[in-house]
């Protein structure tokens, strides 16, 4: 009996040794899985803070620039501009000298598929945050309007008083008498809206300046008619012409922008000049000017 509870007795303790072991081991796991657990959360929290911190830093960077964004008649002089332009007795001023006081337009769009994109339509917005002026858009444009097209629906549909009007055909057109019915939808616009204004875009989807497009230059300089070139801007851009227009004829959404930009470039152009040239405004040409005359007289 000596031995055999000897032997018991043994077991018991090997077994306990074992069972302390065991809670040892579980004990040290489960304080190992912890620290590792709060090891983790706290790297999780670090670096969500910091990338939390980066999107506040951004968030602000972004509020900064957009706040320091100039519509653009307030870089013109918008006070200055409204008062002259309304004080004064003259009521034949043009789209871009409206445009300058801050006074609303109609626009008119005669063209094709390229021209009944939403693009066109996003000119409102762009003319009521830069001019603070509302631009109400007549646009005939239609999917496979030719320039014929765009004459009989401008001498149709054209009766309203118009201030600007952008022609955007060509694409569509044979080259034979192109000048001809190109010309025609011109003389339609001027007879039905005297005064108007006109921008003629050249299609970025001819590629390169065709008999056709070598026609709407020199329509554009005979009846002084701003260019939108497209054809330039595309090849200007970074990106190549399947990305701008992935059909090869409409452009995308990329080329929409750019579509957009160079049509507003054109304006903003103009109106610059319109405000030089009809009111005086100080440009450089001006400025240039007068500090000769005052190096003549202090020379005298």
């Amino acid at each position: 009996m000596f031995y055999s509870d000897g032997i018991l007795g043994t077991d018991n303790t090997i077994m306990k040794r074992t069972k302390i072991i065991l809670l040892i081991i579980i004990t040290a796991g489960l304080l190992l899985t912890v620290y590792a657990g709060k090891r983790w959360y706290t790297h999780e929290s670090e670096v969500n803070a910091k990338l939390w911190a980066i999107q506040t830093d951004t968030d602000k960077i972004a509020e900064s620039l957009k706040g320091k964004e100039t519509p653009f008649v307030y870089r013109l002089g918008k006070d200055y501009l409204h008062d002259m332009i309304m004080g004064s007795d003259k009521t034949d001023y043009n789209a871009y000298l409206k445009l300058a006081a801050g006074e609303d337009i109609n626009l008119l769009i005669v063209g094709d598929s390229i021209s009944a994109q939403d693009w066109s339509a996003e000119i409102a917005d762009q003319i009521k945050w830069n001019f603070g002026a509302e631009c109400n858009i007549t646009n005939l444009s239609m999917g496979g309007n030719t320039c014929y097209a765009g004459y009989v629906r401008t001498m149709i549909h054209a009766d309203g008083d118009y201030d600007l009007a952008i022609i955007c055909n060509g694409q569509n057109d044979p080259a034979e008498d192109f000048s001809i019915y190109y010309e025609a939808v011109i003389r339609a616009i001027l007879e039905k809206n005297p005064g108007v204004e006109i921008i003629a875009v050249i299609e970025s989807s001819q590629r390169t300046y065709t008999e056709k497009i070598k026609s709407i230059i020199e329509l554009a300089e005979y009846y002084e008619i701003a260019l939108a070139d497209t054809i330039a801007a595309y090849d200007d851009s970074e990106y190549s012409y399947e990305a701008l227009s992935p059909d090869g004829v409409h452009p995308g959404e990329l080329g929409k922008e750019l579509y957009l930009d160079t049509v507003m470039d054109v304006l903003f152009d103009h109106v610059e000049k319109n405000v030089y040239k009809e009111l005086s405004f100080p440009g450089k040409s001006t400025q240039e000017s007068q500090i000769s005359d005052r190096q003549k007289t202090e020379s005298i």
